[in-house]
């Protein structure tokens, strides 16, 4: 219902041991943001003090996703998901003052039991604070964040959704207005017989001795022969009238499979080998390729269905968008809710 930014919260506890690399490194001097260091205090919401904690808190957890993407984080992208985070905090802080005025509340053991939830992921409960501390986190600062996340989604559910709606006319107008995304592109039903084979390796392993080096290039020729062997007498059989998904359950290699005929389902042709794509045009449903050598071994391919380009239909479709546009209308609406109750506030940004 909220941005995906606004979704990474402190709720990753569960990957805390590979946070720990991380953790140590920022650990060694101030905690900083794109060469901007972080003050004690990010921000106040009518003098109640927002620790930095809680934002770091945040970045810890963006970094820690970028990692284990293995991607590098991007010091202007950083900062960016940085200030929107810590405006999410502020917001947070507002509705939590103005709890009791909006009718908001929390149920304490609700809170109670989503800690145990969390603690529960962990083998012990010294581990458990252990990665509290890694992601900037003390226990009450982790009851503090769940109970303003829960106070926020009651507020986006009691104050925000029921005065949310979305027409019949408006999905029919976004389905118009946006054909690209509701187009399926050409497919194939393919089915397959895989004998798996290692090609002749080339050049590798050059520090390898060179005995050992030819004995293994021996081997994967008689692997490729006895994989060639094999393919060819299964299209023997073939072109002799036996049963395509008879052999495939019988001869193929592919487990995944072989038991269902050796059906793949619907492929595009970028999905598949270009060797493999090259047939999918000269096949008719019902017809059969010769064997067909791709780096993984040799394949017999029999096309099942040629599947053209084709738009689907809004029948299909309609839920999909209504969620889509409801999503966007609640964003916004719960954006000029905050909005209006943050004009009401004194806020004082640090960062």
């Amino acid at each position: 219902m909220v941005s995906l930014k606004h979704l990474v919260s402190v709720f990753c506890l569960a990957l805390a041991p590979a946070v720990s690399a991380i953790a140590e490194t920022d650990s060694e001097s101030a905690f900083s943001i794109n060469g901007h260091a972080l003050p004690p205090v990010v921000a106040k919401v009518n003098g109640n003090e927002i620790p930095a904690q809680y934002l770091e808190n945040q970045i810890v957890t963006y970094r820690l996703q970028h990692n284990q993407q293995g991607l590098p984080v991007n010091p202007a992208e950083e900062e960016a998901f940085a200030r929107d985070a810590l405006e999410r905090l502020v917001d947070q802080e507002v509705l939590f003052q103005k709890q009791k005025e909006l009718g908001l509340q929390v149920d304490q053991e609700k809170v109670n039991q989503e800690i145990e939830r969390i603690a529960g992921e962990f083998p012990s409960k010294e581990l458990f604070l252990n990665a509290l501390s890694v992601q900037r986190l003390s226990m009450d600062m982790l009851r503090n964040s769940l109970t303003k996340k829960f106070i926020d989604d009651e507020f986006l559910r009691k104050k925000v959704a029921p005065n949310v709606k979305v027409s019949k006319d408006a999905v029919k107008k976004f389905y118009d207005a946006h054909p690209e995304q509701f187009e399926k592109p050409e497919r194939f039903t393919i089915k397959h017989i895989f004998v798996a084979a290692l090609e002749p390796s080339h050049g590798d392993g050059e520090d390898v001795d060179p005995s050992i080096r030819k004995k293994a290039e021996r081997l994967q020729k008689m692997i490729l022969e006895d994989a060639k062997a094999k393919i060819g007498m299964v299209h023997a059989k073939l072109e002799e009238g036996a049963s395509f998904e008879e052999l495939a359950k019988k001869y193929s290699e592919d487990s995944s499979s072989k038991d269902k005929g050796g059906l793949l389902g619907d492929v595009l042709p970028r999905t598949v080998f270009p060797e493999m794509a090259a047939w999918l045009p000269r096949l008719k449903p019902g017809q059969y390729s010769e064997p067909i050598q791709t780096p993984l071994g040799f394949h017999i391919m029999k096309l099942q269905a040629h599947l053209p380009k084709e738009t689907v239909p809004l029948k299909q479709v309609e839920t999909d968008i209504l969620n889509h546009l409801l999503k966007q209308e609640l964003e916004k609406a719960r954006a000029e809710q905050l909005s209006d109750l943050r004009k009401s506030a004194e806020i004082q940004m640090m960062f």
